[in-house]
């Protein structure tokens, strides 16, 4: 899609041309500098609707009548989330925020691997796609197999640090 959306013919370019911001079209996704920009949008993109849901479905749960009793007491709506919403959330913010960090290590290597070409290789490259290329394209697979391992070393060690933080601020209660 976003490939189809950034070609010289796509959506975006289109877009620009006909509110006059560019006079040609331009094939966004050849332009090195502007790689992290859309790799970082598509993966929100990708991420919002998963988060989306796991948030309403704990929204979905929260008593209503702590709403109205808050209306009542002359709590504005922000004074509600502060107070209601969020120390309800608490438990799925904390497992998000320790899946994000422990993830942090982890890109995507699927968008990466399509995003990629010879023009933006120098800012694509991430980890996983280096050790993909050493692996699958170099046949080097010891080096890129202890490549893979320190990243998940790193990786677990994020996770039990996120961890922690999250459990001290859930009262010493672990979300894992």
């Amino acid at each position: 899609m976003l490939i189809t959306w950034f070609a010289t013919t796509g959506l975006f370019n289109q877009l620009l041309l006909s509110l006059g911001v560019i006079s040609q079209p331009q094939n966004i996704l050849l332009d090195a500098g502007k790689y992290w920009w859309i790799a970082t949008l598509s993966d929100i993109w990708k991420e919002a609707g998963w988060g989306t849901i796991l948030y309403l479905a704990i929204m979905a749960k929260i008593d209503p009548t702590y709403y109205e009793a808050a209306k009542i007491d002359g709590a504005s709506r922000l004074r509600q989330i502060w107070n209601i919403t969020l120390p309800n959330m608490k438990s799925i913010i904390s497992l998000n925020l320790i899946l994000t960090v422990s993830g942090l290590l982890g890109s995507n290597l699927d968008q990466t691997l399509v995003l990629m070409n010879s023009q933006n290789r120098d800012k694509a490259e991430v980890i996983n796609s280096y050790v993909y290329r050493m692996g699958m394209s170099q046949g080097d697979f010891s080096y890129a197999t202890a490549v893979g391992l320190g990243v998940s070393i790193i990786s677990v060690i994020l996770l039990v640090t996120a961890n922690k933080i999250t459990s001290k601020l859930n009262d010493n209660q672990s979300v894992l």
